[in-house]
């Protein structure tokens, strides 16, 4: 029986969703005494059971079906976290992805922002006495009391005062003599609070605007229409490596801070973050907000209630800035929209931050710029019928032609001349002699880590492998480690002995991986100077920046790196590109495998010739009749995305489907086969005739941190919603020994 709140005792009843545990609503009523305003959005204290819980409140009513309503504890915070347009998007986010509301509402708003965060205070010092006192008093010092006087004349300098440790270390001397200062009533010092952001104090030269040439002014004044009528579009911006969409980002930017508008610029890697930044901070005096997994807990509080407040208009980030409480959001950038880092894989929801995008532009009637030179064949398809509005930028901004794509043919016995039996074939040695004498940078890419990818028995032929992932574990050579880079799990030293049969037979070493090329290189030129950028060496917090601005600068002649190196990095110097070996890619059984390639080659090529200098690139291969590769030496996407379209029609795969992927694990292996025919089987009974339907098998890894994991996919016509009782029954599996994950749109099938 319904009840109403008055009848309860209460102003009124909501309902809300737990962080953790119960993941249906509960409903709680508002005593009087709270006077402050709750909302939808709002974050409350609420008892469950014998303790209290923090939870987001989800619908407000007057009544409730719930006997026994208990009263909510408090309010967490004053305003709501979330607004009513990102609610909105939480909401449908529940409905898509098929995930509860509270797992959506986690990820919104992740622990370091729901918790009320202790502000960080420093110690600060300013003058207590007029600039002619203090100039007195230092002239009087300045023989006998050194000390005082050195901190009294940095305070002169400095007015409005420093942070005692910055003071101290300036001056160099003791916490003695600031505490007499201040004792003596001539220096005062007092807590200050200070926001954690990596950019505070970080200076940035100021630069002009550039030119627009006609397809970038073309392109500026049709997206700002669009923006003007302040209605939900979406625009592609497609462009060659170097023609310049960097520039009409900015000139974007600018448009919509004249409007008074939020902008969100999302970047798929933390490496680009970096340029990003400072392409954006050289252009803008107003604060900008960075958000990324790698800045602390703290530092993503502050960043984050700043951006709620008002006091951030300007947010670049990583795919969960999607989720950034921008005030009077106009503008979306999505560079590299073609990047599987923008989807998310490892938990449900499993969302994709450009879809996010477009479809939180909807509520807030904001303009949506996609940006690649290799866009993904859904973005490109959406372009080709009218869905986006598609701006081409076909040349370089600077006019400079695209780089010379060579296949150099690693069978072919003229590079194998002289006994040369390195990484690097006789080809790419002579470019890099090149490129070195005239002082021009060059980068080395290779998609893997570490120095082998393998070891291997020569008697039993075993590899070492990692015992929870079943993964080849990967020879680090200057830390004397085998590591597993799915896991983390590692062996230190490396094991002379075979752990399958005992022998103690010369162990092989197979695979290549960045640490070997940059040996290799040095072995091949000494006295070259490098630098390697890939998952090992950036490690530690603003390693990506450091390792950017060396080479930037010129303190190395090559770069050696993974796929960090491929995007959108702007080197004027790199006059070559070599990729040492990209074949393995090819042959991944996956359909997205070839669309992946062309991508990422395309990429790493345009890292070349961006300067006044010719480009070069030499992709060494032993697969030179590829289609693929010859569709990036030609540079024609069209062609290759004509080629690829047609053969996605013909085997039905997006965007002429929707896939889902319904991914099983468990510890133990017959089990979770079970559990995924029980699945299997009921997909088969209730789903619709239109759905296509594999049978359960083994995902591309099928053991990960001792969990086996099987998979079925399931493909269904673009128009059709994955029905919410299919979702329900399949959610409903999981349980202590089981766990299943369900991926809509995927970014692979295989893995």
């Amino acid at each position: 029986m319904s009840k109403t709140a008055q009848e309860l005792g209460f102003s009124y009843i909501i309902s809300v969703t737990l962080d953790k545990g119960i993941k249906k609503p509960l409903d709680y009523g508002v005593k009087p005494t709270i006077t402050q305003k709750i909302s939808v959005g709002s974050r409350v204290l609420v008892p469950v059971r014998n303790s209290l819980n923090p939870a987001t409140v989800v619908k407000i009513k007057n009544s409730t079906h719930t006997p026994g309503v208990r009263p909510i504890e408090k309010l967490v915070f004053e305003k709501p976290l979330l607004s009513p347009h990102l609610f909105k998007l939480a909401e449908w986010m529940s409905a898509y992805y098929t995930t509860p509301l509270s797992k959506v509402l986690k990820t919104m708003l992740p622990t370091s922002v729901t918790t009320p965060d202790k502000e960080k205070m420093l110690l600060f010092a300013k003058p207590a006495l007029s600039l002619s006192k203090l100039s007195q008093l230092a002239d009087k010092f300045r023989e006998k009391k050194r000390s005082r006087a050195a901190l009294i004349d940095l305070l002169l300098k400095n007015p409005k005062g420093l942070f005692v440790a910055d003071l101290l270390k300036i001056a160099n001397v003791s916490s003695s003599p600031l505490k007499t200062l201040a004792k003596e009533g001539i220096v005062k010092l007092e807590q200050k609070r200070v926001l954690r952001s990596p950019l505070e104090d970080v200076p940035f030269f100021k630069t002009l605007e550039k030119i627009l040439l006609p397809e970038q002014q073309q392109a500026f004044d049709a997206i700002s229409t669009d923006m003007e009528k302040e209605k939900a579009c979406t625009h592609l911006l497609f462009g060659v490596t170097g023609s310049g969409k960097t520039e009409v980002y900015l000139r974007l930017i600018k448009k919509a801070r004249q409007m008074n508008k939020g902008i969100l610029f999302l970047v798929p890697e933390i490496a680009l973050t970096s340029q990003t930044i400072e392409r954006v901070k050289t252009r803008f005096d107003e604060k900008i907000g960075v958000l990324h997994h790698k800045l602390s807990s703290g530092e993503k509080h502050d960043i984050w209630h700043q951006i709620q407040q008002g006091k951030i208009q300007i947010v670049i980030g990583a795919r969960s800035a999607i989720f950034s409480p921008i005030k009077n959001l106009g503008l979306i950038l999505i560079d590299e929209e073609q990047e599987p880092a923008f989807k998310q894989t490892e938990e449900m929801p499993c969302y994709h931050a450009r879809d996010m995008a477009i479809v939180r532009s909807k509520y807030e009637n904001a303009t949506v710029v996609l940006g690649s030179a290799t866009p993904s064949l859904e973005t490109y398809f959406n372009a080709q019928n009218g869905t986006y509005t598609l701006h081409e930028l076909k040349k370089r901004a600077n006019n400079n032609p695209l780089p010379k794509i060579h296949l150099i043919d690693q069978s072919s016995p003229l590079e194998r001349v002289d006994g040369n039996h390195t990484l690097f074939s006789n080809s790419l040695k002579k470019a890099i002699t090149a490129r070195v004498e005239k002082g021009e940078q060059i980068i080395l890419f290779l998609n893997r880590r570490g120095y082998n990818t393998c070891m291997l028995c020569q008697d039993c032929q075993s590899s070492f492998n990692c015992p929870s992932c079943d993964l080849p574990l990967t020879f680090h050579k200057a830390l004397d480690t085998l590591k597993c880079h799915t896991c983390d799990y590692h062996i230190h030293p490396t094991p002379k002995v075979c752990p399958t049969c005992n022998k103690r037979e010369p162990i092989l070493f197979k695979g290549v991986g960045t640490e070997k090329v940059e040996r290799t290189l040095h072995a091949l030129f000494p006295g070259i100077r490098s630098l390697r950028l890939d998952g090992e060496s950036t490690k530690q917090k603003g390693s990506h920046a450091t390792i950017y601005q060396k080479f930037l600068s010129g303190k190395a002649d090559v770069l050696i790196g993974t796929q960090m190196v491929a995007k959108g990095l702007h080197f004027p110097k790199v006059t070559l590109v070599g990729v040492m070996n990209t074949d393995g890619a090819l042959n991944i059984p996956d359909f997205r495998s070839a669309e992946k390639c062309f991508s990422l080659l395309t990429q790493v090529s345009g890292r070349a010739g961006r300067g006044e200098v010719l480009g070069e690139v030499m992709i060494q291969t032993y697969l030179k009749d590829n289609s693929v590769l010859k569709h990036v030496q030609s540079g024609s996407y069209p062609l290759f995305y004509h080629e690829e379209i047609d053969m996605r029609k013909a085997f039905f795969y997006p965007p002429f489907c929707r896939i889902t992927k319904i991914i099983g694990k468990s510890k133990n292996e017959n089990f979770v086969q079970q559990q995924m025919d029980t699945i299997h089987h009921y997909l088969k009974t209730h789903a619709a005739s239109t759905m296509h339907i594999s049978p359960p098998s083994p995902c591309g890894h099928a053991k990960i941190k001792d969990s086996f994991r099987y998979q079925i996919i399931l493909k269904r016509p673009p128009q059709d919603f994955f029905p919410q009782a299919l979702a329900s029954f399949i959610s409903a599996q999981t349980s202590s020994r089981f766990h299943v994950t369900i991926n809509h749109d995927p970014q692979t099938i295989f893995f």
